[in-house]
């Protein structure tokens, strides 16, 4: 499974930008992990390719820890498997 971080203009505060590049280079020893930067809003869906899951994350969503994370990481992975294997996905 291959991840796609798509931001939306770039992060200039150094110390945040330094945990980005962390937490992407934690998640790269795991799987494939790429990150773009686009400049508006109406970007975004172009830098996601077709067929793929998008999670929009926002300040003001739904909170989960990271074993929710992991656990729903681990679904969409199922779920890809199975798809590739039989063209369809369910749930």
């Amino acid at each position: 499974m291959r991840y796609r971080v798509v931001a939306m203009g770039r992060v200039r505060d150094a110390a945040l930008r330094a945990a980005c590049d962390e937490y992407l280079e934690r998640l790269r020893r795991y799987t494939r992990v790429e990150e773009r930067e686009v400049k508006e809003e109406a970007r975004v869906l172009e830098a996601v390719p077709d067929g793929s899951r998008l999670v929009a994350l926002s300040r003001s969503g739904e909170e989960w820890t990271s074993a929710q994370l992991a656990e729903w990481t681990a679904r969409w992975r199922r779920c890809s498997a199975r798809r590739s294997a039989s063209g369809a996905c369910p749930g």
